[in-house]
């Protein structure tokens, strides 16, 4: 689900009695809205507890324990930005209270408890979503980022095509091809609009899908990182160790291993 400066990776709602992970450190951003208190992380020996009925923004790679003290329903959407996937310095590298008016908060408890009972798939849009996280990065100042730099015409073929194939493995020269610039001039484009080196900004968004689909999906380590374009397993996981500092079995098995989920 692509739009508004961003792409929505999942946007799901969970019935949680277990929330026991380690590190929830991820490559993506993340909005959580709990619809019951009871839920908390912690990093460093500092502990945030999250408040019931409220809307909060997760900058990518925030580590930091979790658990709760009593059952809840959790929306979640985790989604990239166009614009970067760097912490936000307003955010401070932590989770991030949005305060929200009534009307903003009544629109993700309905997402929600439509969520509960009629779950997306991958490829279904969600205009509720978009509408959701469109205002929380706009009154968190994030949207604004993206929308300040006008982004080159070859720069957005670019990314209209990575997208349409799937984010292929494709070289500078490749892209600086579909741009129909200079290497040099297209990197330089490329970097401006999007906070990242071509290379950077691809590897952060193939990574960003393959863990969705290592808790989301039954695939093998073996069929995502054939789908997303590396060339083996071996290949996959030696980038996906880069970004995440951990293989992607090991990233599956505690991601999935701590949340326990209400099933019917």
């Amino acid at each position: 689900m692509i739009g508004g400066g961003f792409q929505i990776l999942t946007c799901q709602c969970w019935v949680l009695q277990g929330w026991n992970m380690p590190s929830l450190a991820a490559p993506f951003w993340r909005l959580y809205f709990n619809l019951e208190e009871g839920a908390w992380i912690r990093n460093q020996g500092k502990r945030l507890d999250f408040a019931g009925d409220s809307i909060y923004l997760i900058p990518p790679d925030v580590r930091g324990g979790t658990g709760l003290e009593a059952p809840i329903r959790h929306l979640f959407l985790h989604f990239l930005l166009d614009s970067g996937n760097t912490r936000s310095p307003a955010l401070g590298g932590w989770p991030r209270k949005v305060e929200s008016p009534r009307e903003i908060r009544d629109l993700a408890r309905t997402l929600a408890l439509d969520l509960e009972v009629n779950p997306l798939n991958e490829s279904e849009a969600c205009p509720a979503a978009h509408t959701l996280l469109g205002w929380a990065l706009a009154r968190s100042g994030l949207a604004a980022r993206g929308e300040q730099t006008e982004v080159h015409p070859g720069v957005a073929r670019v990314l209209s095509a990575l997208h349409s194939r799937h984010y292929p493995a494709l070289s500078n020269a490749e892209m600086a091809l579909i741009a129909h610039m200079s290497v040099n001039g297209f990197i330089r484009a490329f970097s401006a609009a999007r906070g990242e080196t071509p290379q950077q900004w691809l590897r952060h968004r193939r990574i960003g899908l393959a863990c969705q689909r290592l808790v989301h999906s039954g695939d093998s380590i073996e069929q995502i990182a054939e789908s997303l374009h590396f060339a083996n397993r071996f290949h996959f996981s030696s980038v996906f160790r880069s970004v995440c500092g951990t293989g992607p079995a090991t990233w599956r098995r505690k991601n999935k291993s701590g949340m326990l989920k209400v099933t019917d």
